[in-house]
């Protein structure tokens, strides 16, 4: 109803217009026919035509945007039209349409970079490093982990990885093995080693299919401590191998040389002038024991004799020494004398073989400031006596090359709580940074030997956590190194 009176509206308002434009050409006509000629009148007739029909047109662009206005401010203002045609209304319908796939377009946008955002998050957030290659070997993504270690910027992007990093050259077989591998499922393949200047990486490599195309993700893991310390456990099965070599070598030297002692023993008592079985010999014999004497100590034969004793019982304590280092056996705290355990050890030093080729321990003046009537502590003397003769080492190595003016000072102080060991050294002493790393597993500066850098790390654990002491160092270029253990009685 309401489309029909619009239309009969809009049709009366032409037809209006239309006979009043008639009635004033029809006008025109006769006013100007009767003035001037008829050619003139001819020309006025035509211009009244064409301003009627251009008014007409008008009129009718008028009505069609008359016509056309409500509908289109109901669609911009997203509401339905009071009186709309057909076709209008299907317009609406398809604006509507889109508008609600744009909004799902928009929204699927947001959870698309979501998503993204948070696979980048898991990404850099794993401890291994991740490298995405193309089937050309080509990186085309990294995580930030990768980045850090590798020392990697967006300029590797799109560049054969071998180029980059030549380590990787070793995984090129198996890297050729899977690119013609795209219509079959990709497996994962087994871990690879690569060493990178000082560290060890375990590579596996993880393949897939994206559109036709292989893909690989390659994953580094930082297994240089695993390898360290599967390093260390050998060389500790074999250190343990060679200490029950030991071992028994002792207990095999332990009897000769128990037989040397007890010979030698036997003849300083063969030779003694006032046992009543040796003048026997001699009067039957018809000797004279007191020139005998005279010779044996012209000719420096008694010397000889004690030095071999000396020098027999230096070694029969240097086996015991060794047999009780080699033990195996959890030695319980007991009360000791520190004097003791520190002679001890310096033995154990001076018969180091690995100290021993490099410096000669013998030739360092050990200078000992220990004071009188020093308390007993309670202590393992198995666990003191590896820290002192750790530290002894130390202390030798940093002297090395000062010759005769090496030089260790070991001090001893106590008070009501404590024992304070102090070992000083003057050698070339330590900068901040090895001052600050001394006491870090596997941290070491004898590069090119066998030091595993365990040392310094060992003795903090036995003074500290064993013993609840405590260990300081302190150090400067050029000046020496001081070590301060504390115990507690």
């Amino acid at each position: 109803m309401c489309k029909k009176l619009c239309n009969q509206y809009f049709i009366s308002k032409i037809i209006a217009a239309y006979i009043l434009l008639s009635a004033l050409t029809t006008y025109l006509h006769y006013y100007f026919l009767k003035k001037t000629t008829t050619t003139i009148s001819i020309w006025y007739t035509c211009a009244g035509n064409f301003i009627v029909l251009c008014f007409l047109l008008l009129v009718l662009i008028y009505g069609i945007y008359t016509y056309i206005r409500r509908p289109l401010s109901a669609l911009l203002q997203k509401k339905m039209p009071i009186c709309s045609s057909h076709l209008s209304q299907e317009f609406l319908q398809t604006a509507l349409q889109l508008d609600t796939l744009a909004e799902r377009i928009k929204s699927n946008k947001k959870k698309l970079a979501l998503i993204n955002l948070r696979l980048d998050i898991v990404l850099n957030s794993l401890p291994s490093l991740i490298i995405e290659l193309d089937e050309n070997h080509k990186i085309i993504h990294y995580n930030v982990n990768a980045a850090q270690t590798l020392q990697w910027s967006d300029k590797v992007l799109n560049k054969i990885i071998t180029t980059i990093e030549p380590e990787f050259e070793v995984l090129l077989p198996l890297l050729n093995t899977i690119r013609p591998l795209k219509d079959r499922p990709l497996m994962p393949q087994a871990s690879h080693l690569i060493h990178r200047k000082k560290f060890f990486y375990a590579v596996s490599l993880h393949p897939f299919l994206f559109f036709h195309h292989t893909y690989i993700i390659l994953r580094l893991d930082d297994v240089t401590t695993q390898i360290k310390l599967e390093k260390i456990m050998y060389d500790s099965e074999k250190t343990t191998a060679m200490g029950s070599l030991a071992a028994g070598v002792a207990h095999e030297i332990n009897n000769p040389l128990g037989s040397i002692l007890q010979s030698n023993q036997n003849i300083m008592r063969r030779l003694d002038p006032t046992l009543p079985a040796n003048i026997e010999v001699a009067t039957l014999l018809k000797l004279d024991l007191a020139k005998v004497q005279l010779y044996l100590e012209k000719r420096n034969v008694f010397n000889f004799i004690k030095g071999i004793q000396q020098q027999g019982e230096r070694a029969a304590k240097i086996v015991a020494n060794l047999l009780q280092f080699s033990r195996k056996v959890i030695t319980p705290k007991v009360n000791i004398d520190i004097i003791e355990v520190i002679e001890k050890s310096l033995e154990l030093a001076g018969t180091d073989y690995n100290l021993t080729k490099h410096t000669d321990f013998k030739k360092i003046n050990i200078i000992k400031k220990y004071p009188r009537n020093l308390p007993l502590i309670q202590a393992n003397p198995l666990e003191i006596e590896h820290v002192l003769l750790n530290l002894f080492k130390n202390a030798a190595a940093a002297t090395m090359g000062l010759e005769e003016n090496a030089c260790i000072t070991i001090s001893l102080s106590h008070n009501t709580d404590y024992l304070f060991i102090t070992i000083a050294d003057n050698g070339r002493g330590m900068d901040e940074h090895i001052r600050k790393n001394a006491f870090k597993p596997f941290f070491t500066t004898h590069k090119g030997t066998q030091a595993k850098g365990l040392g310094l790390t060992v003795a903090h654990n036995i003074i500290v956590e064993n013993h609840q002491g405590a260990i300081m160092l302190e150090s400067m270029p050029l000046r020496g190194t001081t070590l301060t253990i504390t115990l507690p009685y």
